[in-house]
């Protein structure tokens, strides 16, 4: 049996996480936002032991009604908890980024090897922060593991306008009210269910594959479908 710590445990993606590796008979330290601060690493340190697996799903949402954490202290944070893992000796450290946002625009299916180029604020965070962690483990053999999803979808989804076309689409349906569609109704994208997505980190995580690897069903769809 293994301990694992999973930063952001309590969101949407994060408690599937936790309840399938319990599952599996691992000790499971689920770190949501009730009960540390990511970034006060005072509130965190010595919650990861030596051996450890180390599972980072915290996000920093930037819109304008997020709390105000700059970029900057994210990062930073980030970084402490690199260093943190390095001085544990943690077994694998498992980055979440993301796929389309970190890749960008494009008209055929990306692989690993395909230049990033986010369009986006969160993109550009996403892809900053893989490049520290990648940083760490270039100089310092920091075990990394980072997953880039492609459009996660799922039961017990946020219904605020962030979440995903079919969390928005199914909450409109059901509330019986007309769906709202933004932009080109041709445009493909791969939508994964979330216990399919957790399956893979979690094999991901605990078999130590190392190095950045893209999670999709494998087949697209267009939004008018």
């Amino acid at each position: 049996m293994s301990r694992i710590v999973v930063f952001g445990g309590s969101g949407f993606i994060g408690s599937r996480i936790c309840l399938l590796l319990a599952s599996q008979g691992h000790e499971v330290l689920c770190l949501g936002r009730s009960s540390v601060d990511f970034h006060d690493s005072k509130t965190w340190k010595n919650l990861i032991h030596e051996g450890d697996y180390v599972i980072d799903l915290v996000s920093l949402y930037l819109s304008k009604n997020s709390q105000q954490i700059t970029e900057e202290v994210h990062l930073f944070a980030l970084d402490e908890l690199a260093r943190e893992c390095l001085s544990k000796k943690i077994k694998n450290f498992l980055y979440l980024s993301s796929g389309g946002s970190v890749y960008g625009r494009g008209e055929k299916a990306f692989s690993e090897s395909y230049e990033a180029k986010p369009v986006s604020p969160y993109g550009l965070l996403k892809l900053q922060s893989e490049r520290l962690l990648i940083t760490y483990q270039e100089r310092f053999d920091l075990p990394l593991s980072i997953a880039r999803p492609s459009n996660i979808y799922g039961e017990t989804q946020s219904k605020t306008s962030s979440a995903g076309v079919i969390t928005n689409f199914y909450n409109r349906i059901a509330s019986n009210i007309a769906l709202d569609i933004y932009g080109d109704l041709e445009i493909r994208k791969d939508y994964l269910h979330v216990d399919d997505l957790v399956w893979g980190l979690s094999s991901l995580c605990m078999k130590n594959k190392m190095g950045i690897y893209n999670f999709g069903f494998g087949e697209t769809h267009t939004l008018l479908e």
